[in-house]
């Protein structure tokens, strides 16, 4: 089942963006909330973004590869959702703070979007043929 691999990456990239609000909150000394800082800010909603819309795209990437969808479509989404979730989190974290870019943030909703809706619809034709 190829999802478990891509279900694996995705945890790693999860665990990266905790450790990294944990690693500001604890150098500004902040418990909860952003206390104002910036930086943190970001890095929270880099966190919790990920978290938002991954559990979903992988919900319904795993059924697809359940229900025995095309390996190149679940492969694809999968590498599609990977890419936009890294570039999602690294316009948040750097692009945006640094360079006032906002484009890789545009690309990984895009990408997340995009995988979440083909998989849907996917997941739904295959239903309904089988």
């Amino acid at each position: 089942m190829i999802s478990a691999l891509f279900a694996s990456i995705l945890a790693f990239l999860y665990v990266v963006l905790v450790i990294n609000v944990v690693r500001i909150r604890r150098a500004g000394k902040v418990a909860i909330g952003d206390a104002g800082n910036e930086e943190l800010s970001y890095a929270i909603r880099a966190q919790s973004n990920f978290a938002e819309h991954v559990p979903l795209a992988l919900l319904l990437i795993i059924c697809l590869d359940l229900q025995e969808a095309s390996l190149i479509l679940v492969q694809i989404l999968s590498l599609i959702l990977v890419l936009a979730r890294i570039s999602h989190a690294a316009s948040l974290l750097y692009f945006e703070r640094k360079k006032n870019i906002f484009n890789f943030r545009v690309i990984g909703t895009a990408g997340t979007m995009t995988s979440i809706l083909i998989a849907a619809i996917v997941n739904i034709y295959l239903f309904t043929v089988q």
